[in-house]
């Protein structure tokens, strides 16, 4: 769950393969205000990870797929992250400054991509 300009966004999977948003707000009743699909990436065990800034939310797939969206721009993808074929993620996290995004793969190989402007 993840709290942007006050507003309360838990974030559910289902079992068609997407993700919905839902907006809480103070004396309101729950709204999905958004769904996900995330395609063909197997998504059985879901990692997500929000920047502290707000601005992004990664998904991690179980075949080596990262989706990343941006909370800013109604949650549309704004990257895609894949290892080769032989690894895959097992964590990931963002900087504390939100700038870099730490992706750990099964055999403790860590990659750290560089958040900017294209993400």
């Amino acid at each position: 769950m993840r709290k942007n300009n006050g507003v309360f966004f838990p974030i559910l999977a289902t079992k068609d393969n997407s993700l919905e948003i839902w907006q809480l707000e103070n004396k309101s009743p729950a709204e999905c205000i958004k769904t996900i699909a995330l395609g063909d990436a197997k998504f059985f065990r879901i990692t997500l990870a929000s920047s502290p800034d707000n601005k992004y939310l990664a998904a991690l797939s179980e075949d080596n797929i990262c989706k990343i969206f941006s909370m800013e721009k109604d949650f549309s993808l704004v990257a895609t992250l894949k290892l080769n074929q032989f690894n895959r993620f097992s964590r990931i996290v963002f900087s504390a400054d939100s700038l870099r995004l730490a992706t750990r793969s099964d055999d403790d190989l860590i990659t750290i991509w560089l958040v900017n402007s294209n993400f």
